[in-house]
């Protein structure tokens, strides 16, 4: 078992485009997955008051959340630090990312109203991608 935790995927300023709970013990505990989109906006923000350019990882004493993303999306990964391998993680937001963008760019950058019934085959995709994951069927590269 890989310990994630939930995947999250918005934009830069916190509109939401995915959000999926993987049941593990911490997403268990009720988390409010429609209020941590403006932590991710803040953060992402944040660093570009410092001057920074990318953000990459956020840990908490149980969790983790590892950031991949471009000027317009964030894709973030939380993973119980016990289970924690940040190039696995990395390597599997990377290919979330590529992924969500190669199939709905041009529908995040177009609309003005997005429909989110438009991510349902990438959220099939995703949840698929994690249950294999999950059951060993498929070992990330790094």
């Amino acid at each position: 078992m890989h310990g994630i935790t939930d995947i999250f995927i918005q934009n830069t300023s916190g509109l939401p485009y995915v959000a999926r709970c993987y049941k593990s013990e911490i997403c268990l505990k009720g988390t409010n997955h429609s209020l941590i989109n403006g932590f991710f906006a803040a953060i992402e923000s944040f660093k570009g008051e410092l001057g920074l350019e990318k953000l990459r990882l956020v840990s908490f004493d149980e969790l983790s959340l590892v950031f991949e993303g471009t000027s317009v999306i964030m894709v973030i990964v939380g993973v119980e630090n016990q289970y924690l391998n940040l190039e696995m993680i990395q390597e599997l937001s990377t290919e979330i990312c590529r992924k969500f963008i190669e199939t709905h760019g041009l529908d995040i950058n177009d609309a003005r109203v997005i429909d989110l019934k438009n991510f349902e085959e990438f959220i099939d995709w995703l949840d698929e991608r994690v249950d294999k994951l999950k059951s060993g069927d498929i070992v990330l590269k790094f």
